[in-house]
């Protein structure tokens, strides 16, 4: 079994190259799809997820080559839809944007339902809403969804309830080729699927923004062939990378950066009393980070959609809070599951509790459960202790990690998988800074 052992209590100093965005790569993946041609995606990051998203598009016919360590050129002139098997589907949430993409390119597709993160429900009720909308049929089985249309016809309102992400993704790249104008309202304006319109207005669609939250596509039968694009860089890796230095001290350089969106969590490290100075390094922007005693205070969180607190940086965050002196509230609205690591926290030291919200569901993203709390009280500064400890997500896999840095003694940390599918060289990364971190063994991919 994998594991990562960390002897905390070491500071961190000097400058760490920070990853391309997994959830770009994510939608941009999928999208190479809908035309046939060559394109090249630069700053791909080396993850699980990534992987297995160059595998389901060589499982459909395309040819994929890594050009460089994050350089991959990808030829899709030689597509055909067939199922893709649902071991696959189930490693990651991008899996399902295949659906839009080959439903776009050949007008039916059957795929599993989509994996990840064990953080809460996924529900594509949305995705096939909007493929309804474009004209197609869906056929829904208790795993699995078929998905066909003779054309997809645009000329029509895609409208939803609530901002998603790869609800939006789906929907967009379903409605690049159909037939008319398309309207898409209540558009997750994050800055990953920003990046995807890019791409695909590169290669030939024709998506123009019209407010803040809602986008038009019209239909075009032919994209350009060919195209490239830089993935941007991963907020939700800057975010670790930040917090890290934080509670290493620093200082610490991480680059390159995008300030604008990572603002919600540079005024919560502000707050607390975390230095981020803005600077360039080899002509990119990127932050240095100090911090040589925490500041007292009381801080209320609240998860919402970009541009408010990622939901993302969340666990994290926590992690930080539990070293900082006072009472601060971190209330989840997100996802309905994503508070797993609290308890290994609470067996590492850290004086959390549940804190009960008054109802405002129009707040959440998710149809509440009762039992289920959507917020907790952290008391710091709490002494930490290394133990045993389980990843059973991404986020949360980097958070016990960050706590470890900080903890007395050593921690062990099993669920290796989680981080890998988010995080690439995650421990190499924080070895280069001083920490005392080593990982079992090393099990990522191979170039062609």
């Amino acid at each position: 079994m994998k594991k990562i052992v960390i002897e905390g209590g070491h500071p961190l100093n000097g400058e760490v190259t920070l990853q391309g965005a997994k959830n770009a790569a994510q939608k941009i993946l999928p999208a190479t799809l809908v035309f046939p041609g060559d394109y090249i995606l630069k700053n791909v990051p080396r993850i699980q997820d990534t992987h297995a998203l160059i595998e389901i598009l060589t499982f459909l016919g395309a040819q994929v080559c890594w050009l460089d360590e994050h350089v991959v050129k990808i030829n899709t002139e030689h597509i055909v839809t067939k199922e893709i098997p649902p071991e696959v589907t189930a490693t990651s949430t991008g899996t399902f944007l295949f659906a839009g993409a080959l439903l776009s390119r050949c007008g039916a597709v059957k795929i599993w339902h989509p994996g990840g993160d064990r953080i809460g429900k996924r529900p594509v009720t949305w995705h096939l809403a909007a493929f309804e909308k474009l004209g197609a049929s869906v056929i829904e089985e208790k795993s699995y969804y078929e998905v066909r249309a003779t054309r997809l016809v645009g000329n029509c309102t895609i409208s939803f309830a609530k901002p998603t992400a790869n609800g939006t993704v789906n929907a967009l790249i379903a409605s690049v080729r159909a037939q008319g104008d398309t309207f898409i309202k209540n558009v997750a304006p994050e800055p990953e699927i920003q990046n995807c319109i890019a791409f695909l207005q590169q290669i030939g669609a024709n998506i123009e923004w019209i407010g803040e939250h809602q986008i038009r596509v019209k239909g075009v039968e032919r994209g350009s062939g060919s195209g490239e694009i830089d993935i941007i860089p991963d907020r939700n890796d800057a975010a670790t990378f930040l917090i890290a230095a934080a509670l290493g001290h620093g200082p610490v350089t991480l680059h390159p950066v995008c300030q604008d969106h990572l603002r919600p969590l540079l005024t919560v490290l502000k707050d607390v009393g975390v230095r981020v100075e803005s600077c360039f390094h080899h002509g990119e922007q990127a932050f240095t980070v100090q911090c040589d005693e925490f500041r007292a205070t009381n801080i209320e969180i609240m998860s919402r959609p970009y541009p408010g607190f990622s939901t993302d940086w969340g666990p994290m965050v926590q992690a930080l809070l539990t070293q900082v002196p006072g009472t601060s509230l971190f209330h989840e609205t997100i996802f309905s599951q994503r508070f797993a690591h609290i308890p290994e926290f609470i067996n590492m030291g850290a004086e959390i509790h549940h804190r009960d919200i008054p109802d405002d569901d129009s707040i959440y993203n998710f149809v509440r459960t009762p039992g289920l709390f959507h917020a907790v009280q952290i008391q710091g500064p709490s002494k930490l202790y290394g133990t045993v400890v389980h990843a059973n997500d991404v986020r949360a896999g980097a958070a016990l990690v960050l706590a470890g840095l900080v903890a007395a003694g050593k921690t062990e940390l099993t669920g290796v998988e989680q981080i890998e599918r988010g995080y690439e060289a995650f421990t190499e990364r924080l070895t280069l800074l001083g920490a005392s971190i080593k990982q079992s063994e090393n099990s990522l991919g191979h170039d062609c």
